[in-house]
């Protein structure tokens, strides 16, 4: 790798660095397949568009996700309730207190 894209200063030409060939996901050139008229690919890395919108897809899917975490108002448990429907007036179950969004 050369020394100037190791502190970041890339020489890219489109999607790819002419130094160290590094590919960055913009700057694309896409182009059709000769043969499949749905498929496109990079005129410059190679990489097909579906695979290019699949890996971005896999990089927001795996950021983290708001938690609901409620709170009992009485005996102070705290539950994650992600993905549970919660009604704002659920006992707790510990010591059948309210429940409340933290």
């Amino acid at each position: 790798m050369n020394i100037k894209c190791l502190f970041g200063s890339h020489q890219w030409n489109g999607c790819k660095c002419e130094r160290c060939e590094k590919i960055r996901d913009e700057g694309h050139n896409f182009v059709k397949v000769f043969g499949n008229s749905n498929e496109r690919k990079c005129k410059i890395c190679g990489d097909s568009e579906n695979y290019i919108y699949l890996k971005n897809k896999i990089k927001e899917d795996s950021k983290p996700k708001p938690r609901n975490i409620y709170k009992c108002c009485k005996c102070g448990s705290e539950y994650d309730l992600t993905g549970v429907y919660v009604v704002t007036l659920d006992p707790c179950p510990r010591c059948g207190g309210y429940l409340d969004k933290k």
